[in-house]
């Protein structure tokens, strides 16, 4: 027997003006689940993903679901270990290799799990696929969740001293929000070959930031999670900075397959997205009615 681990990242959803979040993208996946399935994949890039699975519990408020990303870059090439001998296996023109990718929603908490795994879907894409997929326009962000750690470290009180964000790669124009400032000195990251860019907003000397001043910025790169490889905030009488890329509610389960078998099922998917969110349910709700 072996095992593998499967990753799980937390992220609330946001609809811009949606009035209920939850109802209105629970809406969205009954939409997609309710096509076929040749209608069910949506054009995120130049990749090509499918919800292959899709459906709601009738007993809860969640939604489950697999998403395939077909590969269709190349033909699969088998080779003996012993022997060395080696073939391609060669494919029709419309099939690839699919990449295997599971989710959870929660309409009732706002909360979605997506799978982390390589050549799986991104959080930052995964709004793009579920427009895509339903024929949608809705402006759709996803924001990891934050640990009660977090909160309660930077967040509670008006002692924050320093925010500090840096970003490796360019984000996207058309993301920036309404940031102008960070917009523009980010946005100058493409003419310049794409260096590093951090920003810092610091409070005046004998004062604290509050929370409700630095929000926005903790928005605005936590939705750009991706392309930020800092984000902390300093607190009076902490040595050590908060750092939120790390303080996210996050979940890893291992999986147990037979000798038999090289991956992890569908059913074990499932299984292991469900083990998710029983592990970290009690931290969700603890956050979750939080606003900065």
């Amino acid at each position: 027997m072996s095992s593998k681990i499967l990753s799980f990242n937390f992220f609330s959803v946001n609809i811009d003006g949606a009035p209920n979040i939850g109802a209105e993208f629970g809406a969205l996946l009954d939409t997609i689940s309710k096509k076929t399935h040749d209608s069910r994949k949506g054009n995120v890039g130049t990749r090509i993903y499918r919800f292959r699975e899709l459906r709601k519990n009738p007993s809860s408020h969640q939604w489950e679901g697999i998403i395939s990303y077909v590969r269709m870059d190349k033909d699969p090439d088998k080779e003996d270990i012993d022997t060395g001998e080696h073939e391609i296996i060669e494919l029709e023109a419309n099939q690839g290799l699919a990449e295997l990718q599971v989710f959870l929603y929660d309409e009732q908490l706002n909360v979605l799990i997506l799978q982390s795994k390589q050549l799986a879907i991104t959080e930052s894409k995964f709004p793009e696929l579920v427009k895509s997929a339903a024929n949608s326009a809705l402006a759709i962000d996803l924001f990891p969740i934050l640990t009660k750690n977090a909160y309660e470290s930077a967040f509670s009180g008006s002692n924050i001293t320093k925010f500090i964000a840096k970003v490796t790669k360019p984000i996207n124009p058309g993301n920036y929000g309404k940031i102008e400032s960070i917009s523009q000195i980010i946005g100058y990251m493409d003419s310049i070959g794409g260096m590093d860019v951090e920003v810092a907003v610091k409070a005046p000397p004998k004062e604290k930031l509050t929370a409700r001043v630095i929000k926005p910025f903790v928005d605005y790169f936590l939705k750009h999670r991706d392309a930020t490889s800092k984000l902390q905030v300093k607190v009076d009488g902490r040595k050590e900075a908060v750092n939120l890329l790390m303080d996210c509610i996050r979940a890893k389960i291992s999986v147990t397959i037979g000798d038999d078998r090289r991956e992890v099922s569908v059913t074990e998917l499932y299984g292991a997205v469900r083990d998710a969110w029983t592990l970290q349910e009690d931290a969700i709700k603890e956050v979750n009615s939080r606003t900065l």
